[in-house]
């Protein structure tokens, strides 16, 4: 049998394939173990936002339903170290003018939440908004939408 250069590229070629995939294959894990160790953790470094929390979305009419103001940081968890001052603002999305109140528009966390009331007197979609006013660094404004007499609890 004669060998001739086609022969000898195609045996060149396929060599250097096979030393490629030996070479990646050995250089691999240590790339991908070094990029896991490099993925960020989540770290908890106090509070960034304020929400608001009510459970479910709707209330009856007539009726009062507690509110709760968290502020709480990236991972969701309230930081209780936060006593700042918030201010709570009350819109409706069906009406000019908002039926529904507040049992109070500014509130003062403790350890890191507060509690208030809302009432509504009617039917209608409200928008509450909380904005950070005071305290030890500012928190993002948390905003919540409440069906009132709409649907069922």
């Amino acid at each position: 049998m004669r060998i001739n250069s086609m022969h000898i590229r195609k045996a060149q070629r396929l060599f250097s394939v096979a030393l490629l995939v030996a070479i990646v294959l050995a250089v691999a894990p240590n790339v991908v173990s070094k990029v896991q160790e490099q993925v960020p953790t989540p770290e908890s470094t106090g509070a960034i936002r304020l929400v608001i929390f009510h459970e479910g979305y709707n209330i009856e009419v007539g009726r009062s339903s507690p509110l709760s103001i968290r502020a709480v940081d990236n991972t969701g968890e309230i930081d209780v170290s936060r006593d700042d001052l918030v201010e709570l603002n009350l819109t409706s999305l069906s009406y000019m003018r908002t039926a529904a109140k507040l049992s109070t528009t500014t509130l003062k966390l403790e350890n890191g939440t507060a509690q208030l009331f809302i009432i509504g007197t009617t039917t209608e979609v409200v928008r509450i908004t909380v904005n950070w006013k005071s305290g030890r660094s500012e928190l993002k404004s948390g905003m919540l939408t409440i069906h009132i007499g709409v649907g069922g609890e």
